[in-house]
């Protein structure tokens, strides 16, 4: 269970910004993770949100995720940053969510899927 839940994010972090042309305390979506994990940065890169997932998730264990599952996290972190930079901040929050709420799949989920076709 992450450390902290979207909605309450969203609630202390009520304001995110794109990243063009940035005022001194604005944040994006990722930033606001950021912020909350205590790395100082408004406008990361999916690395540092990585970062700070990582930091408020810590049952998500990076090194013992299988490629396939490092790749899904990333891809979740960099369309959380296309979101936010489009303005699409309700998807950005959402993509965030789900990255927050990420958990690794259980043994044979994959072949209980295949057997449900």
């Amino acid at each position: 269970m992450p450390k902290i839940t979207i909605a309450a994010l969203r609630k202390k972090y009520p304001h995110p910004r794109r990243s063009i042309n940035p005022c001194y305390g604005d944040y994006c979506v990722g930033g606001a993770l950021c912020q909350e994990a205590g790395i100082d940065r408004n406008f990361p890169d999916s690395e540092f949100i990585r970062d700070a997932l990582l930091k408020v998730s810590p049952e998500i264990n990076w090194h013992e995720l299988s490629d396939d599952h490092r790749e899904h996290i990333r891809d979740l972190l960099t369309e959380t940053i296309g979101a936010n930079d489009a303005g699409n901040f309700r998807l950005a929050w959402k993509l965030l969510g789900r990255a927050l709420r990420w958990e690794k799949p259980k043994a044979g989920a994959a072949e209980q899927e295949r057997g449900a076709e």
